[in-house]
């Protein structure tokens, strides 16, 4: 995304913009995000027919609260924080993540569809991959320095735990069992 923005500056007169270079990335972070879902219900045992859909994945949502998280751009003075994931719903679980919805479009068929690769749906999906690392791997998922750092997102807004899901240790030595999260 920093490469992106060498060309077109971040804002929010800008996110209509569309191109081949956006429709990669979207296609990358989407891909990523896809990935992610997938691990998540792997890890947890949930049953599969052959292959997951968002009907499965949009369950990772009650498990995450990952429409509470929220995203700003970094240095970018008035763009709006980025909420990947709010108003994901089960009854419309493709359609209901625009930028999701746009990617699909843009693959299923790009000549009619690549004015849905935006700028806006690449932040978004961007945004997504990001809150999605967070989650599982906490707060600093890509560090300094690596192939994999990156200097234009910031965690704004963090899913407001409740007490119940705080981690507060283990006492008395005891050891660790893996729980799968019941979908």
């Amino acid at each position: 995304m920093e490469r992106v923005f060498q060309f077109i500056e971040p804002g929010t007169h800008h996110d209509n913009v569309y191109g081949p270079s956006l429709q990669r990335l979207l296609f990358v972070a989407c891909s990523e995000v896809e990935t992610a879902w997938s691990g998540i219900l792997h890890a947890n045992g949930y049953p599969t027919s052959g292959r997951w859909t968002t009907n499965d994945y949009v369950k990772i949502e009650s498990a995450t609260g990952l429409s509470d998280y929220s995203v700003k751009l970094v240095d970018v003075a008035g763009y709006p924080l980025i909420y990947p994931f709010r108003g994901w719903t089960a009854s419309s679980p493709t359609t209901s993540l625009s930028w999701y919805d746009a990617y699909n479009k843009v693959k299923h068929d790009n000549e009619r569809n690549a004015h849905h690769a935006t700028l806006k749906n690449v932040v978004d999906a961007c945004a997504a991959v990001y809150v999605l690392a967070i989650g599982q791997f906490g707060q600093n998922p890509f560090l300094p320095g690596d192939r994999f750092g990156q200097r234009v997102l910031f965690i704004e807004g963090v899913y407001n735990y409740q007490e119940a899901d705080v981690y507060h240790g283990v006492s008395g030595g005891g050891s660790w069992t893996p729980v799968n999260y019941p979908f």
